[in-house]
């Protein structure tokens, strides 16, 4: 029989009673070689150093007819890799779970967490500060680039100063460390690189829903094109938005569209590139005074940026000039399924941006176009102005037909 056992935060003294008796009549342990050099003393059976599902699986099919218990750190249900191995070898493995991170920490900090947001940063890239905005209390495993420091060190940078950070490092071992304080208190203090993070918002959250649709009127201008209301709206729609992914606003005008998506999906990535520097103040403008925390603001030409931008799940196309053609290539290079929404105003721009489906072979494409007239009082009467008609066209991603 294969055991998949949690063995906790790490100090073997939080195995639980059933994972010590099933480890100790075990013929053989699988696990990495620090849970290996932790095992009890009066474990007698064989030991493998190993991690690798593949190979844990050659391993326990070469030990056939014995019992084989393969050690995990942690929870076996909290991002861990027993998961990979339970879909392995279905019925013939018995899961053993172990008293995590999550759960060791929610009791040292005294603080129930069946309501927090909880995130692994174990090979991903993901803005922690969009979440940390968003909820009311966040708990990050750390790793790779996105460590204790990053997280408060990002914080601080996008103003939240109202959450309290519980940073645990080395939990359940003899140089446990548990440090709580604001972003602004703790930008200097050295983590462990693999501490977990629990953040606490203390703002108060409005219960009602966060509409994207938001009146031209609120956004500063300057002079700088901004996609109007109706066609913003239309084409945060035509994105087909999920929770999370990477987001281009090529030729971000004021930013209103970069605004409205992170409205109406918090934790998109944003990436808005416009090429003009004063339209890029605009945009810092209007991320302030719409408090954007997950935006980034990139000055440049959007065929030389984007090769240094991680590769976009959706983006809309605002303002190319005569670049719209290579754009759209390198967009699907990047990207082969990426969502994209187009707008355009003039009847060669349309011309243009149809020929280029033809092309480049699209044919899941959606056109139309939008025409939207005010209704004005004029003395005693009331009369339409007309803005420009809109043209919008849209296609691609995962849900593509």
């Amino acid at each position: 029989m294969i055991y998949l056992i949690g063995t906790g935060t790490g100090s073997l003294r939080l195995l639980t009673e059933e994972a010590r008796e099933k480890i100790l009549v075990c013929d053989a342990v699988i696990a990495s070689k620090r849970i290996i050099d932790l095992l009890p003393h009066e474990f007698k059976g064989e030991r493998y150093v190993e991690v690798s599902p593949s190979k844990i699986k050659k391993i326990t099919d070469s030990l056939l007819d014995k019992d084989i218990a393969v050690l995990f750190s942690g929870d076996s249900g909290f991002y861990s890799g027993c998961k990979s191995l339970s879909e392995i070898y279905g019925d013939n493995a018995v899961i053993l779970p172990g008293i995590g991170s999550l759960s060791y920490m929610a009791a040292k900090i005294k603080r129930p967490w069946e309501n927090v947001k909880l995130l692994s940063a174990h090979g991903k890239k993901i803005d922690t500060s969009a979440f940390i905005a968003s909820n009311k209390e966040v708990f990050f495993l750390t790793g790779g680039e996105i460590t204790a420091q990053s997280i408060v060190e990002d914080a601080y940078k996008k103003d939240l100063n109202d959450v309290t950070f519980y940073i645990g490092e080395n939990l359940s071992y003899d140089n446990e460390s548990i440090t709580m304080g604001f972003a602004s208190q703790l930008l200097n203090v050295k983590f462990d690189s693999l501490s977990v993070v629990w953040c606490v918002n203390h703002r108060s959250f409005d219960t009602h829903l966060h509409p994207f649709d938001i009146k031209d009127e609120e956004f500063i201008k300057e002079n700088v094109p901004m996609t109007k209301r109706e066609v913003r709206n239309s084409a945060v729609l035509e994105l087909r938005l999920e929770n999370s992914g990477v987001f281009y606003d090529i030729g971000g005008g004021t930013g209103s569209v970069s605004v409205a998506v992170s409205k109406a999906s918090p934790f998109i990535d944003i990436y808005t590139i416009e090429k003009k520097e004063n339209a890029c103040r605009v945009i810092e403008k209007n991320f302030e005074r719409h408090k954007v925390i997950n935006g980034h603001i990139i000055h440049g030409s959007a065929l030389e940026v984007m090769k240094d931008l991680p590769p976009p799940d959706y983006a809309f196309i605002g303002g190319s000039g005569k670049s719209i053609e290579p754009i759209i290539e390198r967009l699907l290079f990047e990207n082969p399924k990426v969502r994209i929404v187009i707008t355009a105003i003039t009847l060669e721009t349309v011309c243009q941006v149809k020929n280029i489906l033809d092309r480049l072979d699209i044919k899941n494409w959606e056109g139309r176009q939008i025409q939207i007239n005010d209704i004005k009082a004029l003395g005693c009467y009331n009369a339409l102005i007309s803005q420009n008609p809109i043209f919008l066209f849209s296609f691609g991603g995962h849900n593509a037909i």
